[in-house]
């Protein structure tokens, strides 16, 4: 058989394939399987293309190297001269050529690569023989024509593994696409992190059964009659706060009118104008504080406000009519013992203050209990936050995985495959 008969007999081989109706479950490994399955048939309908590659390539080699010491027929001197010189360029040449022709595998492609630098080493071929042939013919006719029908032949073998591998282009292009396409699925489903919600559902639940038991610890102390007690301290605590400060405010509103007065005759004092003690003044600047600070009977303030009535009486404090008579009511009064209750209720309310209940073990665990259960919440919070995060972003996983197996039914289809 011819070669051209060859080669429409193994184009009319091809026809269309029939497939299996397979479970989407299966369709990966059985893609994978008809991919290994096309590779080992398309190996085998090559290995006799290759072979006769291979054999004319290893035939080629031989003949550039006699052809490179090759006697030449009987021919004008200059052009002998030219002979010469071509004959070794163009077997050297076309040795660079042929050496680089190997198979590196058999599969799709490696015969791909294969056919396609054999293309280039027969372009390569007909560039030279166009450059340095015309010579060699002359020289070498019997010889030049076994050059040229075994360049033919790689040719027309070259061309039936061509045909070959174009008739499967489609079929490789499509299963590997497929084949492809589980592959995102499954790195898709690697970032799920299903093991991580379930992780962290566990240490949710486990948190908030803690979370119950703390409430309820806290609970019973609260309810206990040890806590109770300690409220009643804190209430009547708090009572006694309101009322020092009450009592404090009526202190306040009796000797606050005497400030203005008083800067004044400590004025007259520093400047020698009224003899008095000066470091009692200084150290009694601020009235209702140092009133506070003071012994029962508050004598020190007695002193003053005597001098301070002296000092009005002499007008060296310059005070007229109701001003004047105000501040000698207040001066009276003090002189008088008129602010003797309010410094006893005072002291005795402070008394009582600074006898408080001391710190309670109940409250420490109750506050350790309470602060235990806001941070197991937070805890719980941000473990759901986590939680919902990871549920959205499957979501979206999911979504996309739905989109890719679409396509992959799809381009099932479109090869013939029935998915059930």
């Amino acid at each position: 058989m011819g070669f051209t008969n060859k080669l429409t007999g193994m184009l009319k081989k091809k026809g269309v394939r029939r497939r299996e109706t397979v479970p989407f479950d299966s369709l990966d490994s059985y893609v994978y399987q008809m991919i290994l399955e096309e590779e080992e048939k398309i190996a085998e309908e090559s290995a006799s293309y290759v072979e006769k590659i291979l054999n004319c390539f290893e035939e080629l080699s031989k003949f550039l190297e006699r052809l490179k010491e090759m006697e030449r027929e009987e021919m004008f001197k200059k052009l002998d001269n030219i002979v010469k010189n071509t004959q070794k360029r163009f077997a050297n040449s076309l040795k660079n050529v042929t050496a680089r022709i190997r198979v590196e595998s058999t599969d799709y492609e490696g015969l791909k690569k294969f056919h396609n630098e054999v293309t280039d080493a027969l372009q390569q071929i007909q560039k030279l023989n166009r450059i340095h042939g015309r010579y060699l013919h002359l020289a070498f006719g019997r010889e030049m024509k076994t050059f040229a029908k075994i360049a033919k032949e790689i040719a027309i073998y070259n061309k039936l593994l061509g045909e070959l591998l174009q008739s499967e282009e489609s079929i490789f292009t499509d299963f590997r696409s497929i084949h492809e396409r589980f592959s995102v699925i499954k790195g898709m489903k690697k970032e799920t992190g299903t093991d991580r919600e379930k992780e962290i559902e566990k240490s949710i639940k486990t948190l908030e059964k803690n979370l119950i038991q703390l409430e309820k610890e806290a609970s019973l102390l609260e309810s206990s009659s040890e806590y109770q007690k300690v409220l009643n301290l804190e209430k009547r605590q708090k009572e006694l706060s309101e009322n020092l400060k009450s009592v404090e405010g009526d202190i306040y509103n009796v000797l606050h009118p005497l400030d203005r007065d008083f800067r004044k005759f400590k004025r007259h004092v520093e400047l020698g104008n009224f003899p008095f003690n000066l470091k009692l003044l200084e150290e009694y600047e601020h009235l209702t504080e140092q009133f506070l600070k003071e012994d029962e009977g508050y004598p020190r303030l007695k002193k003053i406000a005597e001098k301070m009535r002296e000092a009005l009486v002499k007008q060296v404090i310059k005070e007229k009519g109701r001003k004047k008579e105000k501040v000698m009511d207040i001066l009276e009064l003090i002189l008088n013992d008129g602010l003797l209750t309010l410094q006893q209720q005072y002291h005795s309310l402070k008394t009582q203050m600074d006898a408080g209940p001391a710190d309670s073990d109940i409250l420490k665990k109750i506050e350790a209990a309470k602060r235990e259960i806001e941070e197991k919440k937070d805890r719980i919070k941000g473990l759901k936050t986590k939680k919902e995060n990871i549920i959205s972003r499957n979501k979206d996983i999911q979504d996309n995985i739905h989109k890719i197996e679409e396509e992959i039914i799809e381009k099932c289809s479109e090869v013939g495959i029935q998915i059930e």
